[in-house]
């Protein structure tokens, strides 16, 4: 049971890193440890802003006739974000950025 005014509960972020990998891989179980490179990209410098995550939850209103304001509400949708600024531009940001999942030069 979590206890009240705890100080050691009180996470303050320092710096990190910014992973990324094709849905379902497996993350280390300590993730002070190396990350396998051939399934996890690092995708290097950011902004000092770090990570921002946010949550948007859409609510749908269950009205009744015998009330005025709604009965209860159904979550209808969530949108969960996270926003960063790579700085740097390579084989492993390009194609994060893009979409895809490779980068490949054209010849014309």
């Amino acid at each position: 049971m979590a206890t009240a005014n705890d100080s050691s509960q009180i996470r303050i972020a320092g710096s990190g890193r910014l992973f990324v990998a094709e849905a379902g891989a497996t993350a280390p179980a300590d993730f002070g440890t190396d990350w396998n490179p051939q399934v996890w990209k690092d995708l290097g410098y950011t902004s000092t802003d770090g990570v921002t995550f946010a949550k948007k939850d859409k609510l749908d209103p269950v009205d009744t006739w015998q009330s005025v304001s709604p009965a209860r509400f159904i979550y209808a949708d969530r949108d969960l974000t996270l926003k960063f600024s790579m700085l740097q531009f390579n084989e492993a940001t390009l194609p994060f950025f893009m979409g895809g999942d490779s980068v490949a030069s054209l010849n014309w």
